[in-house]
């Protein structure tokens, strides 16, 4: 096995190909995805890894908008944030299951509050090539306070919540995931987001969709045109929050 102590990407790194807005992936639109973090990560030759990350202190008691107490509750990390993941890759099949947790709760010697906040994030990875030409590859995710765990959601409401009236913690589920079709040189793909829970009227929901196509100019460049679709769908009260359509191009030089 091989140990890393410093700053790489975590087990959400699964990208589909949109390249919209620098390089987009679909995040916050149907991808899982929680950026670099620093950590230590023990990897191991069959495709197992183990990340053990900074703990996160979740307080949705100050995030609520509506709240005007005391910003500085006191919070205890129960648990350093982890993530455990396989990477399973054999002949033209890549398959990766990746899980993250992390748990906190309001100190009630200081705080005046005794809830625990839990926050855990799901994915499940899928890519096959059916020959030179061709493949697929679809993502599932699924989890809880995604947003407090530090998956980008976008516009999509995805941290716990609090209950004024109980003095209690209100989850929220956020469920999507992609699916990229290639052939040649195009790629075309759909995401989709919804997070719901308690405290909202309806679900948040979100989608965005694209078609490429990659033409290479030299060796080390290449243009890469795209026409797409971001849909903001609706808010947790049922508010249209409108859509758009966009082309444009991305111009990469490697070197």
């Amino acid at each position: 096995f091989k140990v890393l102590v410093g700053q790489t990407y975590t087990g959400f790194d699964d990208f589909p190909s949109q390249v919209w807005d620098s390089d987009a992936n679909l995040v916050g639109y149907g991808m899982f995805y929680d950026d670099r973090k620093p950590m230590i990560q023990i990897k191991f030759e069959n495709g197992f890894y183990a990340n053990l990350q900074e703990p996160v202190k979740m307080d949705p008691v100050t995030s609520e908008e509506d709240y005007k107490g005391d910003d500085d509750n006191k919070i205890d990390a129960i648990l350093p944030k982890i993530n455990l993941g396989y990477r399973y890759n054999m002949d033209n099949m890549y398959i990766h299951p990746t899980f993250g947790f992390c748990m906190s709760n309001y100190n009630k010697d200081f705080s005046g509050y005794d809830e625990t906040v839990m926050a855990y994030a799901l994915a499940l990875s899928f890519k096959y090539k059916f020959d030179d030409m061709m493949y697929m590859y679809m993502q599932g995710n699924y989890g809880q306070n995604v947003g407090d765990y530090g998956i980008d959601t976008s516009n999509i409401s995805s941290k716990a919540g609090w209950n004024m009236e109980k003095n209690e913690v209100v989850d929220t589920n956020t469920m999507g995931g992609f699916f990229e079709f290639g052939y040649d040189k195009f790629a075309a793909g759909i995401g989709y987001i919804q997070s719901d829970g308690d405290a909202f009227q309806d679900p948040d929901a979100a989608m965005s969709a694209f078609i490429l196509y990659n033409y290479q100019i030299t060796n080390n460049l290449k243009v890469v045109p795209e026409l797409g679709l971001v849909d903001e769908m609706e808010d947790t009260a049922g508010n249209k929050q409108g859509s758009m359509m966009y082309f444009g191009a991305k111009l990469q030089a490697d070197f």
